[in-house]
Parts: C-alpha cells; structure tokens; sequence
C-alpha cells in the first residue's frame, strides 16, 4: 500500500500500471481532455473494461464525450438527483494480480496537474482475501447499471448547459476572467460588508458628497426615463451625463469628470448617435447580462473614428461614466481617481481597453457581495443609496489627489 500526494507521481502510476495491465476500469466524477493520462488512455482505448464517468455540474468536458461517445466500454451517469463522486481506477493484470488508485483525483488535468490530490495504491499482495477487490468490482458494475452510453447524450444541449454553469463555477474556485487570479472574495473588505455596513461606509464620505452623488444619480434616471434613449436627449443633458456637463443645476462632475476626453465630448455634442446605440444594448431596468454589457462594448468602440483601420480614442473610463449613468446598481465609472484604490484593493490588473476584463474581474465579483444581494431597504435615503450601490463604490474608492 503507497500513499501518493504528488500529482507527478500519480500520473506516473497511472501511466505505468496502464501499460502494463491487460484491463482497466475507471469510475471518476469528472473527466477532461488535453493532458497526458487522457492521451494515454485514447491510446490504450481497447484495454478499458468499464469506464463509468459523472457529469453532475457539467463539469466533464463534451470533448471527452465525443470522444467515447460511440464506445461500448465507457458509459456516463446523467442521473443529478445526487453526485457522482468516485474517482477510482483498477488495473487487472494476467494471472491475476492487480492494482487500483483511489483517493481525490478526478480524471481531469487538475487532478492529474496542479491539484493537489492525495491517493493510496492498492495493490492484491495488501488484499490477500479479494476483500478490496470484490468490491471495488462490485462498486463500478453498480455504477455502470446507472449510466449510459454517450451516444444517448444531446452533447449540444449538455455543451449549452456546460457552458451556462462554467462562470459560476469558476468564480467559486476564485478565478474570474482569465490571467491572475486577483485577491479571494474573503480577503476584500468590501465584498464583505453586510449591507449596513455598506451604507454606512458610503454615507461617510470625507468629501461629504453623498447628497451631490444621490442627485447625480436621479437626474441622470429621469432622463433616461424622460428621453428614452441618449441620443434623443438635449446636448446639454448628454453633456450631463457624460461627466462634462454645466453644474448649475446638477453637480455632474461626480461619478468621473470627463472634460478633458476631447474626442468623447465632440461624439456627444456632434454625433451621438453611435454612443446611444451602445447604451440601448443595456436594458434600464432588470437583469444585465454579460451579453448586454458586450454588445454595448462592440458599439461604444464602433462610435469612435478610425485611424489605419482601428477604433480609436475610446476607453474604459469614458464607457463606465456612460453605464454608471444608466444602470448604477451594475456599473461603477472606472477612472483616474479611483481606478488605483480599487484595483489595489482586488488586486487585479484591467488595462484602459480590457472591456472584458473590466466585467469579469470587477462587475462579476461585485454581484456576489453581501450588500449587492441585499433587499431594498424601504428608508428613502437608504433606498436612493441602494439603487445606485454600484456607482457608489466611487465614494469609498475616490482618490481627491488622483
């Protein structure tokens, strides 16, 4: 019996006990493509008995059940009303003799990879009686009764599902767009606070600037409510709500001054129309999507001149200026004065052009705080407050001498 805790050396007892043995029978939850134990095992695809794979979560690859989908020795459990969670592998030799892994690994390149997973190998010499081996055998020739063959599968709705529950999954292990991974959702203080804790951060504003923030914030929903659209509004309004606007009436500086974007302030005095089309992509009420955000993205970019071929002069901070105007409960404007707080503070790293990155590291960690989750409170202040929480992240994170 050998307790294995590298992953390196497990790849290597799977590798070499499957070259040697004359049948393997595998029962994992999960499986994926593209690392050396899966190519291992494509290759030696006629010594496999009975391979029963999980699928709960959609976490095992469609690329894997393409792969065996025509297979009479590999079968999937579809069955969800509980996991599937063996990760099992028994190689039987001639004459008899056999081994078997198990432990934690899943048959996937993280647990073969950069997991870390502990196993024992047993081997017959520690199970003189076939005590361990019955019933390993009788454990996957139950799990292989419950499953199917993959051919049963509709691999292009189990794809569209895979690909639904990809993002929620992938923020539970701390990634959130791609790269580094950035400070975990326990580790950031904001994330964390209770919603009364929020609200008192915010009304705490050493600039003393929420009664300004709040008005901000209403005046630029009502034209929104009033217009319908940002093209159809008076240029004095997008002035507005584009950061560069008169204050005689509205403090429109707050939430991100935009009065030195030279070619900004021309598309929207001159030529709004392309960055309306943008902001009709984001809805004014309900739910906004990854898919609203991005279509707003490829149009904002759309509206600005071309220079070689290339949209260019456009950035993050003039596009959240326009977002935390219209939907405040999703969008904080990202600009010079808090941009350098608030990305400390994730510890992420989102480039001036890294639309993407800008929802995926910020927008999508800022849905799974407390505060956000929180009921509407019914205190009118607190309300106010509330419906713009995103946007008012700018007063915790406001840097005067940015």
């Amino acid at each position: 019996m050998q307790l294995i805790t590298s992953t390196t050396r497990l790849l290597n007892a799977f590798q070499t006990h499957l070259a040697s043995c004359e049948t393997v029978h595998l029962a994992v939850a999960w499986a994926s493509v593209g690392f050396p134990a899966y190519d291992a095992l494509v290759n030696a695809e006629h010594k496999i008995g009975k391979a029963v794979i999980g699928t709960h979560f959609y976490q095992t690859a469609p690329e894997f059940i393409e792969m065996f989908s025509n297979s009479n020795r590999v079968r999937f459990v579809m069955n969800h009303s509980g996991v599937f969670h063996p990760k099992l592998y028994l190689f039987k030799y001639q004459g008899g003799g056999w081994a078997c892994i198990v432990g934690s690994a899943n048959f996937t390149g993280g647990g073969f990879g950069k997991n870390q997973e502990a196993s024992v190998l047993i081997t017959n010499g520690d199970d003189p009686k076939r005590t361990f081996l019955d019933t390993a055998l009788a454990s996957i020739n139950g799990y292989w009764n419950d499953a199917v063959p993959g051919k049963k599968i509709d691999i292009n709705r189990y794809r569209e599902m895979k690909k639904r529950f990809a993002p929620s999954l992938a923020h539970a292990a701390g990634q959130f767009g791609t790269g580094k991974v950035g400070q975990l959702i326990e580790e950031v203080e904001v994330l964390n606070m209770s919603w009364v804790e929020f609200l008192t951060k915010v009304e705490g504003d050493m600039h003393h600037a929420l009664d300004r923030r709040i008005e901000v914030l209403e005046a630029a929903r009502g034209l929104f409510r009033m217009h319908g659209t940002f093209a159809a509004m008076p240029k004095n309004d997008r002035q507005g709500i584009a950061g560069f606007g008169t204050e005689v009436d509205v403090p429109w500086g707050w939430f991100g001054s935009m009065r030195g974007a030279g070619v900004f302030k021309n598309l929207v005095n001159e030529s709004p129309q392309g960055l309306s089309n943008a902001l009709d992509q984001v809805p004014l009420d309900g739910q906004v999507l990854r898919e609203d955000y991005l279509a707003f993205v490829e149009r904002f970019v759309q509206a600005f001149p071309l220079a070689d071929g290339i949209h260019t002069r456009h950035g993050l901070g003039t596009a959240t200026r326009l977002l935390a105007m219209k939907r405040p409960d999703y969008f904080v404007c990202l600009d010079a004065a808090n941009r350098r707080n608030l990305l400390k503070d994730f510890n992420v790293s989102v480039p001036l052009h890294d639309y993407e990155g800008y929802w995926d590291k910020i927008v999508e960690r800022l849905k799974l705080a407390n505060w956000w989750n929180a009921r509407r409170p019914t205190e009118a202040n607190a309300a106010k407050v509330w419906d713009g929480r995103v946007a008012m992240l700018d007063a915790i994170y406001y840097d005067f001498e940015a």
